[in-house]
């Protein structure tokens, strides 16, 4: 694994890992969930290599050791998360097809810009992503937006938090931990855990951010079905 410290438009540093096959047969980005890292992608990647993929992986703002956590951006952070997945594509290898792959908050990141740039890719692969109506995330937003001037809107939220992953955990009681719901594999559920890059909250501004993406996202793919 290799790693490369990029600079984004806005002068933000982007922590960029590579995986690089021998014989690249084509390359594969990873987009990782909320409150978690790149590298925890690690034993994917590796296999993607192995069988001839090379795989590019970056952490969004917010996440893994950038700071502040849990926080795109003061403002036009949903832009500038979409803007950092076209900067670590410069390191791909431009003769070779390229493939995203977003899980969870990735995926959403995914969407959004395959929306935009779809002209580029080879293929899209979504991973615990989901539909919802607009007028869900128009709600969530609506109570981010209320919470933000009182709070401010890098406030790492706790509510936002609770309203939207508190549901997440019933159908594995009696759990072990709080996020139980996140793999079947306990080993990697104890690695979350115990990871300091992993299961922190995110901010008011983010959740801002977020639901703006998704409400542009369903609004696209509700018009196209």
């Amino acid at each position: 694994m290799i790693t490369t410290t990029l600079t984004t438009a806005d002068q933000q540093p982007i922590l960029v890992r590579q995986w690089r096959a021998e014989h690249p047969i084509a390359t594969v980005q990873i987009l990782h969930g909320m409150a978690e890292h790149c590298e925890r992608y690690d034993r994917f990647a590796t296999v993607l290599q192995q069988q001839g993929y090379s795989v590019i992986a970056h952490n969004h703002r917010g996440h893994g050791e950038r700071t502040p956590i849990g926080h795109y951006a003061d403002e036009n952070g949903w832009n500038k998360v979409l803007d950092d997945v076209s900067c670590a594509q410069t390191l791909a290898e431009p003769e070779l097809p390229l493939f995203l792959f977003g899980h969870s908050m990735g995926s959403f990141i995914a969407r959004a810009w395959t929306a935009r740039h779809g002209n580029r890719l080879r293929g899209l692969v979504l991973s615990g992503s989901n539909h919802q109506s607009p007028l869900l995330f128009t709600l969530g937003r609506t109570v981010a937006g209320l919470l933000k001037p009182v709070q401010g809107g890098q406030h790492l939220s706790g509510l936002m938090n609770t309203l939207s992953f508190s549901s997440f955990n019933r159908a594995f009681e009696p759990a072990a931990t709080p996020f139980d719901w996140l793999s079947r594999d306990a080993e990697q559920v104890q690695r979350y855990l115990h990871d300091p890059h992993c299961g922190h909250l995110c901010s008011l501004q983010l959740w801002l951010d977020l639901f703006s993406g998704l409400i542009e996202i369903a609004s696209l793919e509700s018009n196209r079905a």
